[in-house]
């Protein structure tokens, strides 16, 4: 096996007096899928920033197919955070221009990695939008006359049309009706199969990490508390926090 496509070791995150998360590590390599679990505050999505480039850890570090990321920075970063990185966020305001087109969206992206060629970008922007099963005929139309889930598929056709070495998801589905979830995760599931994407998905739903993720990470108060193969931890926790999220059944 090749070495990881993510490698995050000890990282730890202070806001002044605050603890945003401690000595956090972890590997993610090609076709793996990381999820990680917990509640609010528990330091998830400030572990999830850093991997996407949006925040700088105090101690530690994290590497992206073997660039340590710490030394990188202005036009290097945004070039590295555009190339070797996708990300799905909960909020498609976040990630998208509301009042461009989805395809205008898609391109931006192409555009930002350094593809030139009219015809060579729309066909790659055409390709991944179907791949995400957008409605034909809506490439144009502006995201904002787009539904929530169809925003979301918005968001991955963007994410992976760089072919990026890791996708990261955070909360991808929260917010969306049941029925518009599950078309949701099923189309992430049968992606990562295709493309063998890496990916690291944070979510308060312990069934959505059950249906996505290979490996587990649970976390409280900014530290891991908990890790191991998915349906290891889950059918079996050993720690009583674990055993707790997992008996109540609660989303967290």
């Amino acid at each position: 096996m090749s070495g990881p496509v993510l490698e995050v070791r000890e990282l730890t995150v202070r806001y002044g007096g605050t603890l945003g998360c401690d000595a956090v590590s972890f590997d993610v390599h090609e076709g793996e899928v990381l999820g990680i679990v917990g509640e609010s505050g528990s330091g998830k999505s400030t572990v999830l920033g850093c991997c996407g480039l949006d925040l700088h850890p105090s101690g530690g570090w994290v590497r992206l197919s073997g660039m340590d990321t710490a030394g990188v920075v202005g036009a290097q970063r945004r070039r590295l955070r555009n190339e070797g990185i996708g990300i799905v966020r909960q909020a498609a305001h976040e990630e998208l221009r509301l009042e461009i087109s989805a395809g205008g969206n898609i391109v931006e992206r192409l555009l930002a990695t350094g593809y030139r060629g009219f015809q060579a970008i729309r066909d790659r922007a055409e390709r991944v939008y179907t791949e995400v099963e957008l409605p034909a005929g809506r490439m144009d139309a502006a995201v904002a006359t787009f539904s929530g889930g169809m925003r979301q598929r918005v968001q991955i056709a963007r994410a992976l049309v760089s072919e990026p070495a890791v996708l990261l998801l955070d909360e991808p589905t929260t917010g969306l009706d049941v029925s518009v979830q599950a078309r949701i995760l099923d189309l992430i599931r049968g992606l990562q199969r295709r493309t063998g994407v890496a990916m690291v998905v944070v979510s308060h739903d312990l069934a959505v990490i059950r249906m996505l993720a290979d490996q587990l990470l649970v976390m409280r108060d900014g530290r891991v508390v908990e890790s191991g193969v998915t349906d290891r931890v889950l059918s079996d926790p050993r720690h009583p926090y674990t055993q707790l999220l997992v008996s109540s059944r609660l989303e967290v």
